[in-house]
């Protein structure tokens, strides 16, 4: 499957300055982690990151997906959705003894999203 980032285009001039492309995952154990490419063009950078993606799959590494549309202002009586990185699922806000946490099930078990 080709990776629409490196199809051709309009103005490759744009691409020819040095580029850092970083992406956040949940590694199988549940670590969140970060990998930083550096390269000497945007169109160099591409290609590590096509690579490293398809490296970061084989290994069964998951996105970490936040999402752009919540922020840290809610709407009057809305509640902030929050998303499972795993799973991308709707996670509910339990409290019990003074903690909190989301979580949602999946196959008839509870995920945390970690």
């Amino acid at each position: 499957m080709e990776n629409p980032l490196l199809s051709p285009v309009a103005e490759v001039s744009e691409l020819d300055t040095s580029a850092i492309w970083t992406v956040r995952y949940v590694d199988p154990s549940g670590f969140e982690c970060q990998l930083s490419l550096e390269g000497s063009s945007g169109i160099e950078v591409l290609k590590k990151a096509d690579s490293a993606i398809e490296r970061l799959k084989e290994y069964q590494c998951s996105p970490i997906i936040r999402n752009p549309a919540s922020s840290s202002i809610k709407e009057e009586g809305k509640e902030e959705e929050h998303l499972c990185p795993i799973h991308h699922a709707s996670m509910k806000l339990w409290q019990k003894n003074g903690r909190s946490w989301y979580s949602h099930k999946v196959d008839g078990r509870w995920c945390k999203g970690v």
